[in-house]
């Protein structure tokens, strides 16, 4: 069941796939992806409500803010200070 669910495109459980087959192996990731299948299972029947995927376009994403916040510390911990500053919408010709 986990090596099906981890072939599905955009879901969560292969967001959870990628994200660790990198660091452990397939098989590790497989089982994990299969323990939170059967939690996800458990809730399932005890709430007795369906699956919900809120999974959106991929979470292996982060906001542009997140990802602003990341590469900032990056730079500050080699030595550097930042100061990060938007730059204005380019004007059309007229």
């Amino acid at each position: 069941m986990a090596n099906a669910a981890v072939r599905c495109r955009q879901s969560y459980f292969t967001s959870v796939y990628r994200r660790l087959v990198a660091r452990h192996g397939h098989k590790r990731a497989i089982v994990a992806v299969a323990h939170r299948i059967l939690i996800a299972v458990y809730h399932m029947l005890r709430q007795h409500q369906p699956y919900k995927d809120y999974h959106t376009t991929d979470t292996g994403q982060c906001s542009k803010e997140q990802l602003l916040g990341q590469l900032k510390q990056q730079v500050e911990r080699l030595g550097y200070q930042v100061q990060l500053l938007p730059i204005p919408a380019a004007q059309p010709l007229s």
